[in-house]
């Protein structure tokens, strides 16, 4: 439910799933790509203890 929400409301998020679905990907194939970006971000972000930035993960 959480990648759910941050494909409709984060910017980075929709764009990395809106790439799957232009690629003619399944939906869920996309959702789950998603829940991993989600994860790697996350744990990149504990790590490293920065806050969120748009622009380092729109590249």
């Amino acid at each position: 439910m959480p990648t759910l929400a941050a494909i409709r409301f984060n910017r980075v998020i929709g764009h990395f799933y809106e790439c799957f679905v232009a690629a003619e990907k399944s939906k869920k194939v996309g959702i789950v790509a998603c829940m991993c970006k989600v994860g790697i971000i996350l744990n990149a972000t504990v790590r490293s203890g920065a806050s969120w930035n748009d622009s380092i993960h729109l590249a």
